[in-house]
Parts: C-alpha cells; sequence; structure tokens
C-alpha cells in the first residue's frame, strides 16, 4: 500500500481501518484531459464510451447543461451559463444511482454516495479509465484530483470531543464554543507535486452536497471535513493517460486523505464509527 505524500505520510501513526458508519456523504475522482470535441457528438467515442461501462453503469440521467452550481461554504449558489453554447454533460449511473461516471470533453468524473471500501472506488475507477482510453483517446492527463466529503453530526457530543483542538481554533474555546453557529476555514497545502484544498468548519444545518430528489435532509449541525487531493500536469510534470499510473496516484491521493481525516478527529470520536475490517499498511 502507498504511503501518502511527501510530508503527510504518517500524522500520529494511526492504524487505519474501514468504518462501518463513515461520515463521508460524496466521494469522486476527476480526471481532466484536452479537450475531445468528439465528445460532444452522442454517437461515435460518447456511444463507445457508454457500451464499454453499460454492464455496471446502464442508466442515463438527465443532466443540466446551463446552471452551474457552485458550493460557497455550505451554501449553493446558482450561476447562469450562456445557453449559446452549453457545456455536454452525459452522465451514466449505477441502477440504483449510487454510482455515476460523468464525461465531457475535458474530464471524466466518478462518483459516488454509497461509498464502501477504497479498494472497490479504485476498481471500478480503473475500469471507467480504461474505457475512456479505449473510446475517448485523451492524449494525457491535465490534473487529476480525488476529494472525499465528510459531514460530521455531532449526535449531543460537543465539537472539542470530535475534532481537534489544532484545527477547530478559538471554536475550542469560550466563549465561542458556546455561541458558535458557522465557522469555516480553507487550507491550501502543498504536498511534494500535489497540492491538498482543506476546507472545514462549523455548519448549522442541511448539507453541501445536493440532495437527490427523495433524500431527507439533516437539519441539525455538522462539521464539514472536505478534503481535495490533486496533482496538475505542467511542461515539466506530464502525467501520462495511463490508468494504471492514474491509480497509482490516486491510490496516494487515497492514503494522504486518511491521514488527514484520522488526525483531525479524536479517539472518542472514532471509536463511535464502528469497525468493519483492519487494513494493513
Amino acid at each position: 500500500m502507498a504511503s501518502g505524500l511527501p510530508g503527510w505520510e504518517n500524522l500520529g501513526g494511526h492504524p487505519w481501518k474501514i468504518y462501518e458508519h463513515t461520515p463521508l456523504v460524496l466521494a469522486l475522482c476527476q480526471v481532466r484531459f484536452p479537450t475531445r470535441l468528439s465528445v460532444n457528438n452522442p454517437g461515435g467515442a460518447v456511444a463507445a464510451f457508454q457500451d464499454a461501462i453499460a454492464s455496471e453503469y446502464p442508466e442515463t440521467p438527465p443532466s443540466t447543461q446551463n446552471v452551474a452550481q457552485i458550493h460557497i461554504l455550505g451554501g449553493e449558489t446558482q450561476v447562469p451559463v450562456s445557453p449559446l453554447a452549453p457545456p455536454v454533460v452525459w452522465q451514466f449511473a449505477d441502477r440504483k444511482g449510487d454510482w455515476v461516471v460523468v464525461l465531457t470533453q475535458d474530464f471524466v468524473t466518478l462518483e459516488t454516495r454509497s461509498y464502501n471500501d477504497f479498494a472497490d472506488f479504485l476498481d471500478r475507477l480503473g475500469r471507467v479509465l480504461a474505457a475512456l482510453v479505449e473510446t475517448v483517446r485523451p492524449p494525457f492527463c491535465r490534473r487529476i484530483g480525488l476529494r472525499y466529503i465528510n459531514e460530521i453530526r455531532a449526535d449531543h457530543m460537543e465539537w472539542q470531543r470530535i475534532i481537534r483542538s489544532e484545527l477547530l481554533g478559538p471554536v475550542a474555546t469560550e466563549p465561542f464554543m458556546s455561541h458558535v453557529v458557522q465557522a469555516a476555514q480553507q487550507l491550501v497545502l502543498r504536498a511534494g507535486e500535489a497540492q491538498i484544498n482543506l476546507q472545514h468548519g462549523v455548519f448549522p444545518s442541511g448539507t453541501t452536497v445536493q440532495p437527490r430528489p427523495s433524500e431527507r435532509v439533516e437539519p441539525a449541525p455538522f462539521y464539514l471535513l472536505d478534503i481535495d487531493v490533486f496533482r496538475e500536469a505542467s511542461a515539466d510534470d506530464e502525467l501520462p493517460m495511463d490508468p494504471t499510473q492514474t491509480c497509482t496516484h490516486v491510490q496516494t491521493f487515497h492514503d494522504t486523505i486518511s491521514e488527514i481525516f484520522r488526525w483531525a478527529t479524536t479517539e472518542a470520536y472514532v471509536s463511535t464509527l464502528g469497525e468493519r475490517c483492519h487494513v494493513p499498511r
């Protein structure tokens, strides 16, 4: 198993576990590539890509093409996009809608709200990327990113018993502790050739993820741990469009995200999640 990005390999040496009750509400991996105009046409490359993944993702839910949804500090702002040339977005989902593949002319995304374990996620990603290489044939990657959005519900525990005081900052002290309604921070961190974008903080209710039509939104406060690790290509840092190499990068990103999550949360909170299995390093 990979050990994470340089400088972030070991934030305390905690054992790695697969939790029974994870606070993860959305996991996604996005691979960006040079624009492939063939993806704007429903035939050709898109039809071949759909056929290649149809056994796992047979459904084609509708996509919104003229509205961009921007999540800022847990809120949502809708920004109209010019209807003259809206981006073509293709979505392919499993029968339950828990797993979705999004394809556009310059990226492919695998996302899930039904995360089981990383091995399953990585296997699925590898198959999606293999189908992409075979049908769309992008020449190289522009960006590889893995993002885990966690929404931790307090469930009558005080925040200082859930989140490390170093991350909570003033929220861990009085009088802020007793009166905080919302507090958020964004950290952009170096990690060798990659970067880490960490958004975190207390929110009064709702969710940072667009709810599905039948999904009930929790009214209780939550703590957001949104961890996005990514690497961008440059003239001196090429990222070949190779499923095996890409999955190796994603594995390293996952290990780093796991380290940060475990560092950020307390033993008292982690003990409430349950342990499905222990993951050897």
